[in-house]
């Protein structure tokens, strides 16, 4: 009977890097009971020599590992599987998951872009600068006041680099909220710079450094705490009754003509 070779230990480590979201384990039975039970039966319960007991605590902490990991791909779930050599562990390769950004930034529902100018009450800009086009991804999402937030998702590429821990290249968000000088100098900590800026004849900041929030005026005045969802720099601006931010690991020389350029129907 034919064998599956072992993968090599140096190899291992590189293949169970390769993880993703396409492993789909359903609802099991107790394994590991059914595992012991198994093993009693052929040993007439007899007390486990040392090395069982340890291939069997082994066998448990991977089963274990596996419910809770995805690989990414089809060679790391076949040397994984078969050097387990457990049979009835069903792993499926679903259809691959596609890239969205809100599996970890938490934008809202997705939508389109036509679909967000019908949800929201005010008109979405988009960048007209050139290279971006339409944006890859649209979401919306309800404020802590009520209205809506409109988020535009391009996806890291050639020109734009991807935002560590994810692949979104630009992230430009939309709401309606007003931008104070006073609230966003609040904004000052350690390891955080505030620069003034302008898009047009609107003033504007660039916000750099670590992880920030900011606090904003809600359209009744009230005082509204704003978080980025990258873990880049951030350009805030205000154009009429509408607040932009865009975050993103280009840096403030490429920003600022994204901002300049965009433009709502």
């Amino acid at each position: 009977m034919n064998r599956r070779p072992r993968p090599h230990p140096s190899h291992l480590e590189r293949e169970l890097t390769d993880l993703g979201t396409v492993i789909r384990v359903p609802p099991a039975p107790d394994l590991v009971a059914g595992i012991r039970t198994r093993i009693e039966s052929q040993t007439g319960r007899r007390r486990l020599t040392p090395a069982p007991r340890l291939a069997f605590v082994a066998a448990a902490l991977l089963i274990a590992v596996l419910g809770g990991v995805v690989l990414f791909s089809t060679s790391a779930r076949e040397a994984v599987a078969g050097w387990l050599g457990i049979r009835g562990i069903d792993i499926v390769e679903d259809a691959p998951t596609p890239n969205h950004a809100n599996t970890r930034l938490s934008l809202g529902r997705g939508s389109s872009l036509s679909g967000a100018r019908k949800l929201a009450s005010f008109d979405i800009a988009v960048p007209a600068a050139p290279g971006l086009g339409r944006p890859d991804e649209v979401y919306v999402a309800e404020t802590a006041y009520g209205g809506r937030s409109v988020s535009l998702v391009y996806r890291a590429g050639p020109s734009l680099p991807a935002a560590a821990g994810t692949r979104v290249g630009l992230l430009i968000t939309q709401f309606e909220a007003g931008v104070e000088d006073d609230l966003i100098q609040k904004v000052k900590t350690a390891g955080v710079e505030v620069e003034p800026v302008r898009i047009g004849a609107s003033p504007a900041y660039w916000i750099s450094g670590n992880p920030h929030y900011v606090f904003l005026l809600d359209p009744g005045g009230g005082v509204i705490e704003d978080r980025t969802r990258l873990a880049g720099d951030t350009l805030l601006w205000e154009s009429g009754r509408v607040s932009l931010r865009l975050e993103s690991g280009l840096g403030k020389g490429r920003a600022l003509p994204i901002a300049r350029s965009m433009r709502a129907p």
